[in-house]
């Protein structure tokens, strides 16, 4: 089914999604948000990053920035990922005929969000006041449809553990490290937690994310689309390495056409938003899937992380960006 009702608008991406942006600023768009619906919605983002975590948290160098890795780590992350998707304002809707109005009832926060149409989320904007119970974001309203659209939004105000996490500091130029706590309610929070963790050794404290974190981080993140059936692997038996982590190992299989759509718009996706972590990554996004998609590849690192490395001898310590390009031989 299809999430809104503007046939000829929606049959434009029937093999390509758009990279919506205005100037360098990334925009949701109703083509975005069909996507989402198209792989599963939230609970197939959920799966897949649930897959990717699990790899991260067996990398020694990528560990060492989570001082918790028991904290909902992958939730949050799909959370964020759907509403960069789907998290639409009635400004961003397609113009339609106009329909009968929706009436809401309780069923309506078990309702399939493929049926959830423009008409619904305009109701949802006049019927629901915004609310910040704890002060943490700006709004949510306690709507299920505008629920559906900003999960993480939602989430920040409403369950967010805003208890203070314990991180280590060193003052300038000195190597003493000092306990201190952070409350982590957002990505620039997690991140300054992340730089401070208390698992980093103290050469590193206060380190922000380097380009071969960045393109570490990429290379699992991918691998995990392949695993979750995201994207779409030639050589066969790359999405079934390494597949224990996998919540979901018997979801129903998306479409090839449906795989390519994402891929191509979700590298693009991933590619732009790494630069927040590192600003000469983004290059890097399309090596990265190319990494992913190899089983020799693949076997080697599983070989590395099983001896205790990190398995990425080729990205590990190249920080300079023309030096780790050259490197590439893979694509």
């Amino acid at each position: 089914m299809k999430l809104f009702s503007n046939s000829k608008k929606m049959s434009a991406i029937a093999t390509t999604v758009p990279f919506v942006k205005k100037g360098n600023t990334y925009r949701v768009s109703p083509d975005s948000a069909q996507l989402l619906a198209d792989i599963g919605g939230t609970a197939a983002l959920t799966r897949m990053i649930t897959i990717f975590y699990s790899r991260v948290f067996k990398n020694p160098h990528l560990e060492v920035f989570f001082s918790n890795t028991s904290d909902p780590h992958a939730e949050r992350l799909a959370a964020w990922i759907s509403e960069k998707m789907g998290g639409l304002q009635d400004g961003d809707l397609v113009p339609t005929k106009p329909k009968p109005t929706t009436r809401f009832s309780d069923d309506v926060a078990e309702a399939d969000s493929n049926l959830l149409d423009e008409d619904a989320i305009k109701e949802c904007e006049k019927s629901c006041p915004f609310q910040r119970p704890r002060g943490v974001t700006s709004g949510i309203k306690e709507c299920p449809i505008w629920i559906e659209r900003f999960p993480w939004t939602y989430e920040r105000e409403m369950h967010r553990n805003l208890e203070p996490v314990i991180i280590h500091q060193t003052g300038y130029g000195s190597d003493r490290v000092k306990r201190s706590r952070v409350t982590v309610h957002d990505r620039s929070s997690a991140h300054f937690a992340a730089w401070h963790s208390t698992k980093r050794p103290v050469k590193d404290l206060g380190v922000h994310f380097e380009l071969d974190d960045a393109r570490a981080w990429m290379r699992l993140h991918f691998w995990a689309c392949r695993t979750a059936g995201l994207f779409h692997s030639e050589e066969e038996g790359v999405a079934e390495m390494d597949n224990a982590a996998d919540p979901q190992p018997d979801a129903p299989a998306l479409s090839r056409e449906t795989q390519d759509k994402f891929q191509k718009w979700y590298t693009q996706f991933l590619g732009h938003f790494v630069r927040v972590y590192e600003s000469d990554a983004p290059p890097f996004a399309p090596h990265e899937v190319a990494w992913s998609s190899s089983k020799e590849r693949l076997q080697d690192y599983l070989s590395a992380i099983e001896s205790g490395e990190h398995g990425m001898v080729d990205v590990i310590d190249i920080l300079d960006p023309r030096e780790a390009m050259e490197k590439i031989t893979y694509i």
